[in-house]
């Protein structure tokens, strides 16, 4: 889902800055889909059980540890809630639309380095022995 995001987003910010509208219908649709799709699995790895405790420590340090702030803040809020807030603006006409796309894009970005940085941070702060 992360690659599909991505290279959505990549893909729109390129065509927002060369003007080609007619693009952007497709490449937001995914956008939203992949931003839907990536905010399932992560839902997914943080609610269901873990197999073990260095697992149960991880998501612990990850949702209400020290990577909390990153998970919430850049991940959840930037990453999923403002690119499908612009695109719903989007969709309903209420900004333009290669603003909004750019918006979505950029935020769903800055929202995957954000996961992904406190995701391997987490894992990797549960001690070893």
């Amino acid at each position: 889902m992360q690659a599909v995001v991505a290279g959505a987003a990549a893909l729109a910010v390129a065509a927002a800055a060369m003007g080609s509208v007619a693009a952007l219908g497709p490449l937001v649709a995914l956008l939203a889909g992949g931003v839907l799709g990536h905010a399932l699995l992560v839902a997914a790895e943080i609610a269901t059980p873990h197999a073990n405790a260095d697992m149960r420590l991880a998501a612990k340090a990850l949702t209400r540890g020290s990577h909390a702030r990153l998970f919430w803040l850049g991940a959840v809020l930037v990453g999923v809630t403002v690119p499908l807030g612009a695109i719903g603006a989007l969709s309903l006409a209420i900004v333009p639309t290669a603003g909004a796309a750019t918006v979505a894009a950029l935020a769903a970005l800055a929202g995957l380095l954000a996961y992904e940085d406190s995701w391997i941070r987490a894992g990797q702060a549960v001690p070893l022995s």
